[in-house]
């Protein structure tokens, strides 16, 4: 009997499942965690679990608090959405549609109150309410605002609470806080609340935070950290756009507790707001900063972008206080940029302080910021690019740029300064900067590219950077390269200097109250422009009594223009040990003209002066000592007996004035030695110890030595 065909078919997949069956006999059908059988090896690496998705709750402008808060029965507020979370427990993504949602800190119903975030519950923002598939915070605006008329603490719509992670996500907003004028608080968009333990660290990124209002005694700030490590990456961080409700202190981001913050890659922090105008409500200190670590421990500002155009009074873009004294503090502030336009008393790029000693502990690295300079309004007005105050650690800048927005501007009426310490004791590494700072019209401190003013430091390195001084448009006053006040030891190589250029006096590199050692070797230094009288390398006594050890080699000096007096070096402080070997000295017409000049002050001729090249100024006027035994003037033909080797020979230069041929402006000098250059000068130098044996290019040098910074 033949089989109808739909029987053929069952017997034949039963009889697949039997043999199926029968192979996997004595096999698991629990799912591989990596565990191979043993006595065999594992086949590849176990397989990565995913990280679980958490559950999520939604938030629409169209939904009730009555409902559940699943993605077809959302909720209406926020804040009810948080506290059910907080109610299931765990951990929750809360999405939120585009819409306008408030909070109202005075409200007794926490479903409409402040929203208050705990661990495990993050808050996503930017969905288009019509599809929950699309995200687009830019285009779909899932906006905060606070709209209560809380006087006494406005602290903000968001607030984050102790023993929160950076797991805890906020993202995709625009939170605007608390705009009343009648603050006497604080306004900010989100609080980090990590009053207890400095523990309140979520992760904030890709939003649009905007201040609310501390008017008069109080402090405005898109986010106010009190305690806590957040992540803040890829916001907007804008003081209010109320210019009346502006505050004692206004900032993108102030944190005034322990943590260890990292706010990197802020694409637009404003603290003036979106339109940046001058602030009218303020008195008091009226302090302006993008970002402002008041305390904290490791503290990190990284590729932000930050816009002051004007201020009442002090303006601050990156600012490290370590109020708190932590010995282990550590401030970061790298790849920054930022602009600062006008002040009335005083700017400063990257703002730097340690408090008064014994507190001022802990150490600062700057490195990779470009730093526009801005022009200072009031009587008083002061502009630096980095400044430092009471550090006695080691202080890092390295590879910034500072600038002003044209070579004219940036006009100052005290002091313009591109790199700036004082009442520093720790030690410094200044490496690989480029400063060209506005011009001045101060009648004690004009334009000057480093300065360091009443300080210890132990040991300062200064090397392959560049310091432009720039004008003194008053009608006294100086400017300087180079200005150091207070100092052990210096390590001073690599770098061209410009003296700026002043009706009175200009110095390219000038030296007081240096009590340990001096090297000063492979310089490029450019004098100044001056009325009146400029000097190439400047050294006078202050307080410091002759201890002080100074090595002079290998520098190629341009002694300046000075019309009545211009001087390569100038020696005016006691000194165990003057040596000046190898260094090529360019002198310029003035009325009186000296490659070098010792004065009674220093008590004593230089030990040695070896091996240098003297060139323009008159052969006549090569050196003047005021020091018994060998007072007098001498030519290089009648130099004292025991310098040796010096020549009058003129050293020819591969392009001394640059593309714009002015040797004025040293960035793109060429100060090689041309191949036309004097055999006395290109192989008349002597041979010197490590480290002076590697020349400003790197190049290490043969003998016979070249004079000059650059190695023939």
């Amino acid at each position: 009997m033949k089989l109808p065909a739909y029987l053929l078919v069952m017997l034949l997949l039963i009889s697949l499942i039997v043999l199926g069956l029968a192979g996997c006999k004595g096999k698991s059908t629990q799912r591989s965690v990596g565990t191979a059988p043993v006595g065999t090896a594992p086949v590849g690496p176990a397989p990565v679990e995913p990280a679980p998705i958490p559950p999520i709750i939604f938030v629409h402008p169209a939904g009730s608090n009555a409902n559940t808060g699943d993605q077809a029965n959302p909720f209406l507020t926020i804040q009810a959405a948080v506290l059910e979370a907080g109610v299931r427990g765990g951990k929750w993504d809360v999405k939120v549609a585009a819409g306008n949602y408030t909070t109202d800190s005075l409200n007794a119903d926490p479903t409409l109150g402040r929203i208050v975030l705990s661990e495990g519950i993050s808050l996503l923002g930017g969905y288009d309410p019509a599809d929950w598939n699309v995200r687009d915070p830019a285009v779909h605006v899932s906006a905060i605002t606070e709209i209560s008329s809380d006087t006494a603490n406005p602290s903000g719509p968001v607030k984050v609470v102790d023993g929160v992670t950076t797991a805890t996500l906020i993202e995709g907003f625009t939170i605007r806080g608390n705009d009343t004028t009648t603050s006497t608080a604080w306004g900010a968009a989100i609080t980090l609340d990590g009053t207890l333990t400095p523990t309140s660290s979520p992760t904030i990124r890709n939003n649009i935070l905007i201040a609310g209002c501390g008017a008069n005694t109080g402090i405005s700030s898109a986010i106010w950290n009190q305690g806590g490590s957040p992540i803040v990456e890829g916001n907007t961080l804008y003081g209010t756009d109320n210019p009346a409700c502006w505050a004692t202190r206004v900032y993108g981001y102030y944190q005034d507790a322990g943590g260890s913050a990292i706010v990197r890659n802020n694409p637009d922090i404003r603290p003036l707001g979106v339109s940046g105008a001058a602030q009218t409500g303020c008195t008091g200190l009226c302090e302006v900063a993008g970002v402002y670590f008041a305390r904290g421990d490791q503290p990190l500002a990284e590729g932000n972008t930050i816009n002051i155009p004007t201020a009442p009074k002090e303006a601050h873009g990156i600012a490290f206080f370590n109020a708190g004294a932590v010995p282990t503090y550590h401030g970061t502030a790298t790849g920054n940029t930022i602009t600062l336009g006008t002040s009335v008393l005083t700017q400063k790029g990257i703002y730097a302080s340690f408090g008064a000693a014994p507190n001022n502990k802990g150490t600062v690295t700057i490195n990779n910021n470009v730093i526009t300079m801005g022009t200072g309004t009031g009587t008083q007005a002061s502009a630096y690019g980095i400044f430092v105050a009471a550090n006695n650690s080691l202080t890092t800048i390295e590879s910034n740029t500072i600038k002003t927005t044209t070579p004219t501007a940036g006009i100052v009426p005290v002091q313009y300064s591109g790199i700036y310490f004082t009442a520093s004791t720790g030690d410094a590494l200044i490496r690989g900067n480029v400063v060209r700072v506005g011009n001045s019209t101060g009648t004690l401190y004009g334009s000057v590219g480093l300065h360091i003013l009443a300080s210890n430091m132990p040991l300062a390195t200064i090397s392959d950077n560049l310091f432009v001084a720039n004008s003194q448009l008053g009608a006294t006053g100086a400017t300087w390269g180079v200005l150091i006040n207070g100092a052990k030891d210096l390590n001073i190589f690599n770098n061209k200097i410009h003296g700026g250029s002043a009706p009175t006096t200009t110095y390219g590199a000038y030296f007081v109250n240096i009590s340990g050692t001096a090297n000063f070797y492979n310089n490029l230094v450019y004098g100044g422009v001056a009325t009146t009288n400029s000097y190439g390398v400047y050294f006078t006594a202050g307080t410091v009594t002759g201890s002080m050890v100074v090595r002079l080699y290998n520098n190629t000096v341009d002694s300046g223009t000075g019309g009545t007096t211009n001087r390569g070096i100038y020696l005016n402080a006691p000194f165990t040990t003057m040596e000046i070997v190898n260094n090529i000295l360019k002198l310029n017409a003035g009325t009186t003209v000296w490659g070098v000049q010792t004065m009674t002050a220093a008590l004593k001729p230089p030990t040695r002066m070896d091996n240098n090249s003297f060139s323009g100024g008159g052969v006549t006027s090569i050196y003047s000592e005021a020091n018994a035994p060998l007072a007098g003037s001498y030519s290089v033909a009648t130099m004292p007996v025991g310098f040796l080797n010096n020549v009058a020979d003129a050293p020819v230069f591969v392009s001394p004035g640059g593309t714009d041929g002015l040797v004025s402006t040293p960035a793109d000098n060429d100060w090689h030695l041309g191949a036309t250059t004097p055999v006395t000068v290109t192989g008349g130098g002597a041979t010197l110890p490590a480290p002076f044996d590697v020349d400003m290019a790197g190049v290490t040098r043969t003998a016979p030595w070249s004079m000059g910074a650059y190695e023939f």
